[in-house]
């Protein structure tokens, strides 16, 4: 259950990013402030569904969850609790969801 939810955020998530990259570009050539504001929260909304799947995997490491392949390969039933949450982004597709969600979030694009 835990990872298909997090797999539909995470698919949730890139419709959302597409539609409102597709809004706001639409929106920068006509003028649209109502279209830009909704890839406002097109943005927001990318941004809970992303941290919400990164929880899902946090959860799914911290009850040893081994249906989830990431998990499987990346800790074990002797691994402390600390490196079990840790362990979420020791891996690519952890440090991925990681990224996403901290690029999103220190606006590197503003400066």
């Amino acid at each position: 259950m835990i990872p298909e939810l997090g797999q539909g955020a995470l698919l949730v998530a890139l419709g959302l990013a597409l539609y409102g990259g597709l809004a706001a570009a639409i929106a920068g050539t006509t003028g649209r402030a109502s279209l830009l504001q909704s890839a406002q929260h097109a943005a927001v909304g990318v941004f809970v569904l992303v941290v919400g799947s990164l929880v899902l995997l946090t959860y799914a490491f911290l009850r040893f969850d081994f249906s989830v392949r990431y998990v499987a390969t990346n800790t074990n039933l002797g691994t402390p609790f600390y490196y079990r949450i840790t362990a979420v982004w020791g891996a690519l597709e952890g440090s991925i969801i990681l990224w996403a969600r901290c690029s999103r979030s220190t606006r590197w694009w503003s400066s």
